[in-house]
């Protein structure tokens, strides 16, 4: 990583850091440590985590768009559920690098009626 992308790496990350204990948006990350996700510019989420051993800031790639939430889940594995309408996908970051469609379903509901 060249000198430039670490400063503004920090530097994102010491935003994210102070939105999130700002907002009280820190979430469990499984053993990771700890997870924010906050709106960032260009309509994408910034996902970062707070881990061991030096508890520094990592951020990780953007989530899909309209992701709702995120799952850390064993070994690793980080889902992002992303819901548009009646449609939800489940999202898996694939290689730590990118987001890998995984499943997605549509939920008939009928807009309009109570029961």
């Amino acid at each position: 990583m060249h000198e430039r992308q670490r400063v503004e790496v920090a530097g994102l990350a010491g935003v994210v850091a102070g939105r999130a204990a700002a907002l009280g948006l820190l979430r469990p990350a499984g053993d990771l440590g700890l997870f924010v996700m906050i709106s960032g510019s260009a309509h994408r989420d910034i996902l970062a985590v707070l881990g061991e051993p030096d508890v520094s800031w990592r951020t990780l790639p953007s989530p899909p768009a309209r992701t709702a939430v995120v799952v850390f889940g064993p070994a690793g594995r980080l889902d992002a559920l992303a819901v548009d309408g009646t449609s939800f996908t489940d999202w898996l970051l694939a290689g730590g690098d990118r987001w890998k469609k995984v499943q997605e379903f549509h939920v008939a509901i009928q807009f309009g009626s109570s029961g």
